[in-house]
């Protein structure tokens, strides 16, 4: 229902956006143009509230339009405010719904995208080689859990600084998934390519320096930089490959290639005929551009970026899968810098760096608003619910001198124990302390920064305010249009009923087809539903007899579009052929043709609240006119636009 509300109230604004820029200070500006209910409408609001969606420039024909409109948008505001609108809960509710999701999206376009560029766009000019410790660490992991996995992560630290062999600390630390260490060496890689706070932490350090302990969603981290160079543009790459053999076929085979490429022949020709990579073969080869931190391999990588650029292609190059021919047709380059940037941006756009969504925007706030953890609190509170066994969460005794520490900060405000208490009371009511997870810590947080994020947006943007002036305003346009027009509840009949009598011929049936659609995935099925028909079974006992097929039973007025183009050309009792719909086959079966003849009232009802609609909104717009006093002054209006110095300099 709220989506179609806003998409509603959307289209009903789209040429209205109320926006409160300020007015140019010109006197044309100031020039009234229109009265609604003896509040005078300048030029200059007018022209600000105008918005031609970027097809023209403004003209004065367009403005004359223009003014009747958003007359009439004041008088329905006034109006609504006259009877209550702006004091209705269901309006406010829907309204902070809207103004959140605005606040998010006013975050990621206004401020985060181009903070993140900046720095995607920094970070892609290197390339970086790291070693690291993983210690695993549950998604729910409570505070006293991660604690010792930071304390064993302190003591690798410490010999790592000592000196101690990296690998070998590695197998000492590091979890174990499937038979091997989640740590070691990784390869090169560039911005993007890790999750973000173990990519923040390998680009803040210097070469040889250690991390502190990094958390990310696979666990905590030690991190050591050892290298650091600028980033190896990308190449595209083409190979030939021959699988390693037990016998001496594999050295044959690739030496054979090399001596067709040698002897002249065509590349596509001779991949064709040599090449045991499936995949690639059938495109020449292609594998597509490779960098550092991709999917192939990097000794495979190191192989390719070696090569000259000029060389048509390489010797037989021998890898743990087999034997290459490699072919680089391109290394990437821009005509100019902002081709690079759109580049880049795209590229921004595909990874988990810049995402658009509520939780990417809550970290980024918690990272630039100073959100703080007082986690020696929040062990103090995991610990005291260890004893608790199943005590409900609402049923929890906390002592006062602990409930009032502070827990977490967030935007210079604090919040107490005993705030993240009465939040799980609110929403973890009926669960026992005994499940109590890491992540409903999580939940609060974000809890905080989505309970403050439309106050911060205004505070960090003034602008922002106006635009949500606009957004509740459209919600009222629209709920008050819904009352006074579309809604067919609140219409009086008596009047429905007069056009129906008055204009019988707009509310007839023309002769018209009853059918039934029949759909199945199997023309076999189909058959069986045709003879089940014609052996004198009611078509609509059909879904009981066969459960795969789909029955659609209707008559229309409409043979314009397909499938329906072929009833017309069918007789009652007939079948139409079998033809794809929907991503199934099917047949029409044509029960009978219907007379034509008069509605019914009730029939009608929809169709006569449609034709009474362009009445019923005059009507209802001079009610409001003549209430509100609704002025235009056209002629003010052409002078103003004459006298205006922006548009006849």
């Amino acid at each position: 229902m709220a989506n179609k509300r806003f998409f509603c109230f959307y289209t009903l604004i789209c040429c209205i956006l109320i926006s409160g820029s300020a007015f140019a200070q010109s006197q044309a500006e100031h020039i009234t143009i229109g009265k609604v209910d003896g509040e005078a409408i300048t030029y200059g609001e007018l022209k600000a509230n105008y918005r031609t969606n970027g097809t023209s420039s403004l003209s004065l024909e367009k403005l004359e339009e223009f003014l009747p409109v958003y007359l009439n948008y004041k008088a329905k505001l006034k109006a609504a405010r006259d009877n209550g609108y702006y004091s209705n809960p269901q309006i406010h509710s829907e309204y902070q719904q809207y103004a959140k999701q605005a606040a998010y999206a006013y975050w990621l376009d206004k401020k985060i995208k181009s903070e993140v560029f900046d720095e995607f766009y920094n970070r892609s000019q290197h390339e970086y080689k790291a070693f690291h410790i993983l210690v695993a660490a549950e998604e729910n992991a409570t505070e006293a859990e991660l604690e010792q996995i930071r304390k064993k992560l302190e003591e690798a630290r410490q010999k790592i600084q000592n000196g101690e062999d990296l690998e070998q600390l590695n197998l000492e630390y590091s979890s174990v998934r499937n038979n091997r260490s989640m740590g070691g060496i990784l390869p090169w890689f560039s911005v993007g390519k890790t999750v973000r706070a173990f990519e923040d932490a390998v680009y803040s350090l210097e070469i040889g320096e250690v991390s502190e302990p990094v958390k990310t969603r696979f666990g905590y981290h030690l991190i050591v930089l050892l290298d650091k160079r600028e980033r190896t543009n990308k190449r595209l790459v083409k190979h030939l490959f021959v699988r390693e053999a037990s016998d001496s076929s594999d050295i044959k085979r690739i030496n054979n290639a090399y001596e067709m490429l040698e002897s002249g022949g065509k590349w596509p020709e001779v991949v064709t005929k040599f090449s045991q990579d499936a995949r690639s073969k059938r495109n020449s080869g292609l594998i597509g551009w490779v960098n550092y931190g991709g999917n192939v391999p990097e000794p495979i990588v190191d192989t390719i970026m070696e090569l000259p650029e000029q060389l048509k292609y390489s010797k037989p190059v021998k890898t743990s899968y087999g034997y290459h021919i490699f072919r680089v047709d391109s290394t990437e380059s821009y005509e100019s810098e902002e081709d690079k940037k759109e580049a880049i941006m795209k590229n921004l756009e595909k990874t988990p760096y810049y995402q658009r969504n509520n939780t990417f925007v809550v970290s980024y706030l918690e990272d630039k608003r100073g959100a703080q953890v007082k986690k020696d609190v929040l062990q103090s509170f995991e610990n005291l619910l260890a004893g608790q066994d199943s005590t409900l969460v609402s049923e929890l005794t906390i002592p006062s001198t602990m409930a009032q520490k502070v827990l977490y900060i967030f935007n210079d405000k604090e919040y107490s124990l005993n705030d993240f208490h009465q939040y799980l009371v609110k929403s973890r009511e009926e669960r026992s302390v005994d499940r109590y997870q890491g992540d409903w810590f999580n939940d609060f947080t974000k809890y905080i920064v989505d309970s403050q994020i439309v106050d911060l947006t205004v505070a960090v943007f003034p602008e922002f305010k106006e635009q949500l002036r606009g957004y509740l305003d459209g919600l009222i346009i629209y709920q008050i249009s819904d009352d006074s027009l579309w809604n067919t509840a609140t219409v009086d009949s008596s009047i429905l009923r007069k056009l129906y009598r008055e204009q019988p011929d707009n509310y007839r049936y023309p002769k018209r087809p009853y059918y039934y659609l029949f759909r199945s995935f199997q023309d076999s099925t189909l058959a069986q539903v045709q003879a089940f028909v014609q052996s004198g079974n009611s078509p609509d006992s059909v879904r009981t007899h066969f459960s795969d097929v789909s029955v659609i039973s209707d008559s229309t007025n409409t043979f314009n579009n397909e499938p329906y183009d072929k009833l017309h050309k069918m007789d009652a009792g007939s079948f139409s052929n079998l033809f794809d719909y929907k991503g199934r086959r099917a047949f029409f079966y044509l029960s009978s043709w219907l007379e034509a003849r008069k509605m019914t009232f009730e029939e009608a009802f929809n169709k006569l609240s449609s034709d009474y609609l362009p009445l019923r909104e005059t009507r209802w717009l001079n009610k409001l006119k003549d209430r509100y006093s609704v002025i235009a002054y056209p002629e003010q209006l052409k002078s103003a636009f004459n006298q205006d110095p922006s548009l006849n300099p």
